[in-house]
């Protein structure tokens, strides 16, 4: 089951040159959803603009490479989830092994219901 580490404070303007103001500590299960596959994963932060997810081992071999495209589907708690479309922005085969993808994404749609997610889990 995941679960949202609360924080106080969020800030959704970004300062200009830098990351966005804070990330949101979560531990999400979460899918990414390709034409006939599913990958699991799970979400370990949120911030304004994306996420990062550690999607665990597929049967095939997927191309994570930066501007792809995915819909990814997050389950939250409440046993609700929420779907969205993301870009790749960077990916990197997780150490020591190599049998996971650390995966930085950018929410591209809908992008107004992403961001009352996040509303959502920091009040």
């Amino acid at each position: 089951m995941g679960g949202v580490q609360r924080v106080t404070s969020y800030c959704f303007e970004k300062k200009a040159g830098h990351r966005s103001c804070n990330r949101i500590i979560v531990s999400l299960n979460a899918e990414i959803i390709l034409d006939d596959e599913s990958i699991a994963g799970r979400i370990e932060n949120l911030s304004e603009d994306g996420l990062y997810m550690i999607a665990t081992p597929s049967k095939t071999s997927i191309n994570f490479s930066p501007e792809s495209k995915f819909t990814i589907k997050i389950h939250l708690a409440s046993k609700e989830t929420r779907t969205f479309l993301c870009k790749v922005k960077w990916s990197y085969k997780t150490p020591p092994h190599e049998l996971t993808n650390s995966l930085g994404m950018e929410i591209i749609a809908p992008y107004a219901k992403y961001k009352d997610l996040l509303k959502a889990l920091v009040w």
